[in-house]
């Protein structure tokens, strides 16, 4: 059976692969449609437009050394949904 606790993104949503050496930080939008997501992705969802374009920006110039700073793990890299929600709060200072 499939759980009824699924994550699903939508489209406009920013997904994140949070986890592995070789796709870690990778970045996409949901174009359309829905998908069930991975604990191995981040699904963000800004609610104002503006807000996701800052992000954006910000996540393109700022990514790389970001990630060096704050990913852990020795045999799979990966990110925290804590670290990445102080990226973002520090962006758009809320």
């Amino acid at each position: 059976t499939i759980a009824t606790n699924k994550k699903t993104t939508k489209a406009g949503d920013i997904i994140i692969a949070r986890v592995g050496s070789r796709v870690l930080g990778r970045t996409n939008i949901v174009s359309s449609g829905s998908a069930i997501i991975s604990d191995c992705l981040f699904a963000i969802r800004f609610d104002k437009k503006s807000d996701k374009k800052t992000f954006l920006s910000h996540w393109k110039k700022n990514r790389a050394n970001w990630l060096e700073l704050n990913s852990t793990g020795t045999c799979a890299k990966h990110i925290t949904i804590s670290k990445l929600s102080e990226f973002i709060d520090s962006i758009l200072k809320y």
